[in-house]
Formats: C-alpha cells, structure tokens, sequence
C-alpha cells in the first residue's frame, strides 16, 4: 500500500504556510501507527515494527514556489550486537534526532549528534546515521526502563526504580553543557514518600508526575 503524508512549513516573517505531500510505500496490512517531526526531519512507526525516515530541504528564499525537495525515505532497521533485529516498544522524537526503546529494555538512536544527544562523542559532521545503542551499563541489573523522551537537543528516561536520566545539551552548575552519557537527575521532592510515578515533556520542558497528586517542572534541562 501507500501513504501519503501531507506536511506544512509555516513561514512567521511571511505568515502563510505551504501544504505538501511526502508518498511512502509499504507492503498490504502495514499501517503507520505513530509519525514524528524534527525541524526538517520526519519519522513514522508502523505496526510492522519498520521506521521510516525521511528530510525535507526547503528553500526559504523561494518557498513561495514550493521548492521543497523530499530526499528518498529510508527504512531504519534496529539490530542489536549480534545482527538480529529488534522490536520496538517505544519511539521519541526530538528536533533531528530519534530515540527508540526495545522490547528487550535497549536504547538507540540516529540523527543530529551536534550535542551529544545520540549518545556517542560529538565529531564532525555531527550526524548518526546508524542507530546506535545508548550505554546504560551504570543501570542496576533489576532496574528497567519505563519511558523514554526526545526534547530538542536532549533526552529524558524514566525507570522502574523511579531514577530519571538525561543526556545531551543541558544546563548545570549554571552553564550549558553536552552530556554524552546518560546522567541520573535527582529531584528535590517534598518529603521521602513522595514519588515519581510518571514523566511527560512539552516544548524543552519535562513534567514529573509524583504518587501525592503533585506535578514538578523541570524547565528547559536544568539539572539544579
């Protein structure tokens, strides 16, 4: 079958937007079951476990035109060490890059790496092209991972043991910096029954959910 997906770029300056159509084929009984975008850059999960990947390059000068130029959508396929592929449970999507959870508890991600954000050492040009496994080897062996979210430049993770992580361009001490490996973020809750059931992210900002009915913000990856 095939799917077309229609996107638009929405000009502020200009203020007018231009609708166009990306085409992605798959095979019958395929359905894409959820789509994310980037700044350019979109991705889409089906319920055959494939992701597809595709960027769109935009001429701003002469958008006007519509002189959007589609590059060829790719088929992301998650292999672990050994070769074998890997189901996929969760998907995140931050500004350009990916992150996905498997069914068996590992992390991976592709696309812009400019911070640190796909987990590996920041190199020139700042792009993974290959998914590749985040290293979570500080994990305790019984601790497993609940969620998984992409912001803009940076990630969140959510486990078991109620421990968030986050890697990527953060702020600490007061100072941006890029973490290439997840750190363990600790909250400052109100008393010691008190805990984190639950994470969400909206814009750069993450929002913790505790078992006594309370909501904290964590604005814009400050580690303080």
């Amino acid at each position: 079958g095939n799917f077309f997906l229609s996107h638009h770029f929405f000009d502020m300056q200009k203020a007018f937007s231009i609708p166009f159509e990306s085409k992605l084929k798959v095979r019958d009984g395929e359905q894409i079951t959820k789509i994310g975008e980037g700044q350019y850059s979109f991705v889409a999960l089906t319920n055959k476990q494939k992701v597809y990947y595709w960027k769109c390059l935009v001429d701003m000068e002469s958008i006007i035109q519509k002189n959007i130029f589609v590059e060829s959508i790719k088929q992301k396929i998650i292999f672990n060490n050994k070769g074998e592929s890997q189901l996929i449970s969760q998907i995140s999507f931050g500004r350009d890059h990916t992150i996905v959870l498997t069914i068996n508890g590992e992390i991976y991600s592709w696309g812009a790496n400019e911070y640190g954000q796909c987990g590996v050492e920041i190199k020139f040009p700042y792009l993974i092209n290959k998914p590749t496994k985040i290293d979570f080897s500080e994990f305790s062996i019984d601790d497993s991972i609940k969620q998984i979210k992409a912001l803009y430049n940076f990630n969140v993770v959510f486990t078991s043991h109620r421990k968030v992580y986050c890697w990527g361009n953060i702020y600490q001490n007061g100072k941006k910096t890029n973490l290439m490996q997840p750190t363990e973020i600790a909250f400052r809750l109100s008393n010691k029954e008190e805990k984190i059931v639950l994470i969400d992210t909206i814009s750069d900002e993450v929002i913790a959910f505790t078992n006594q009915n309370a909501c904290y913000l964590w604005e814009n990856s400050n580690l303080n």
